[in-house]
């Protein structure tokens, strides 16, 4: 449109130029009137060509524009394209820790409930390991306070051992040091085989529960050199916790009793019995308190028939025989 008005500008001024020409007669005029009008259509050209290269810088600007315009937008859908892949790898990321957040706190409740299991598993094998140890430590009182109200009285004097007594676990004899007991029993001739010595030993309730055994060691004393006799069948009872079973309480004490007896054989016909004498002893026993005697008893045995005949012995013949080895008859000639 721009090209077709100059083209139409500078038709209308040609026609103006020979429009002037045929009317001036003078050269000088036409010559005078021509510079201006080339000027003009030169300027018109400038003018033109200005505008046409205008219009291409325009052109060229509205191209460079749009292909600024193609390039931002490309920049831009590359810079979105970034941004996502930029969100879907921040996303990713987040994912990620997330899962291994999670993965985290899984394993750590995971190891956290094993170690509470683990921690009531130990609990529970505890407790049950010392339930048992409880509940027998519990029946055990609640037996002893039975037995202890269903304990007989008893009217007798006791006999204590001398002290208390501890004895050391770790020997197999353990005396104290202790010489023994006298019973006070005694005969004044020998006794039968046969014969029993019995007493009870008490010790007190609540020292009934011990481990090891405790050795009675009894010897009969015989003859005025009070000769140590001991029996051939019984010569030294061992009493451990669980033979101290009956429960008695004597002047509102309550002890448990265990009975001890000796038999003797034809030992003890060698002499009379001057005194009967107990020795207590330690076995691996952790035994500790005071061991009390009472009801000592002495029996006979009985005494024994005597069978022997007397019978006269008689002579048939008034002289000594003396027969002859070489023959098969030799009756002495006596009739």
């Amino acid at each position: 449109m721009k090209q077709r008005r100059v083209m139409k500008l500078l038709s209308l001024s040609m026609a103006g130029v020979l429009m002037a020409a045929s009317c001036d007669v003078a050269g000088t005029a036409v010559y005078a009137s021509e510079p201006p009008a080339v000027e003009e259509t030169d300027t018109q050209s400038d003018k033109a060509s200005k505008e046409k290269a205008s219009e291409e810088e325009g052109s060229k600007e509205e191209s460079s524009e749009e292909k600024s315009s193609e390039e931002k937008s490309l920049e831009e859908k590359s810079s979105e394209e970034s941004s996502e892949d930029n969100d879907s790898e921040e996303k990713h990321s987040e994912e990620e820790n997330e899962e291994d957040e999670a993965s985290e706190e899984k394993n750590t409740e995971e190891e956290k409930s094993e170690d509470k299991d683990s921690g009531e598993k130990l609990t529970e094998e505890e407790t049950t390991e010392e339930e048992p140890e409880a509940f027998e430590e519990e029946l055990t009182e609640e037996i002893m306070l039975m037995s202890l109200a269903d304990a007989a009285a008893e009217d007798v004097e006791l006999i204590a051992y001398g002290e208390a007594l501890s004895f050391d676990k770790t020997k197999d004899w353990d005396d104290n040091g202790k010489t023994g007991l006298d019973l006070g029993l005694s005969a004044d001739k020998p006794l039968n085989e046969g014969a029993k010595v019995s007493f009870d030993i008490y010790i007190p309730a609540e020292a009934a529960e011990f481990e090891g055994s405790i050795k009675a060691q009894g010897a009969a004393r015989l003859g005025d050199k009070w000769d140590w006799t001991e029996s051939k069948k019984e010569a030294m009872p061992e009493l451990d916790a669980d033979a101290f079973t009956e429960l008695v309480e004597i002047d509102g004490e309550t002890y448990k009793r265990a009975h001890v007896s000796y038999t003797f054989g034809d030992e003890i016909c060698a002499d009379e019995l001057k005194n009967f004498t107990v020795k207590l002893a330690g076995y691996q026993c952790d035994y500790e308190g005071i061991v009390y005697f009472a009801n000592m008893k002495l029996e006979d045995g009985a005494e024994q028939d005597d069978n022997t005949q007397t019978v006269a012995l008689q002579s048939f013949y008034e002289d000594e025989l003396s027969f002859d080895s070489t023959s098969t008859w030799d009756d002495k000639g006596e009739s």
